[in-house]
């Protein structure tokens, strides 16, 4: 039951955080949402996972959520990837930009 309380407060708090981070990101912050949601109803409802596993052909409802973890966490790493590319072209372009306007003639 404590577990419970712990894990529900923490959705709770990144379904709050989510929610305020919209406006950046609508497809991040709502499928953070959701699947809080999903994890949600997971904590509420332990029984559920072993009987949405066993009815996809998984034996156990905590090994259906540890594949589904791996797969978020992939899915997350490699978001992050394309960000971070994303961000190292805009600043090799911003530096290359700056090399050009601070260039100075070489002395004869």
């Amino acid at each position: 039951m404590i577990a419970q309380l712990v894990l529900l407060t923490f959705i709770v708090f990144l379904i709050v955080y989510a929610w305020t981070q919209r406006a950046r990101s609508k497809l991040v912050a709502n499928s953070v949402m959701l699947i809080c949601v999903i994890g949600a109803g997971l904590v509420i409802y332990p029984d559920s996972a072993t009987n949405l596993a066993q009815a996809v052909g998984i034996g156990r409802g905590a090994d259906l959520i540890t594949y589904l973890f791996i797969v978020i966490v992939m899915v997350a790493i490699f978001n992050l990837h394309l960000s971070t590319r994303s961000e190292q072209r805009r600043l090799t372009k911003l530096v290359r930009e700056i090399a050009l306007l601070t260039a100075q003639q070489p002395k004869p």
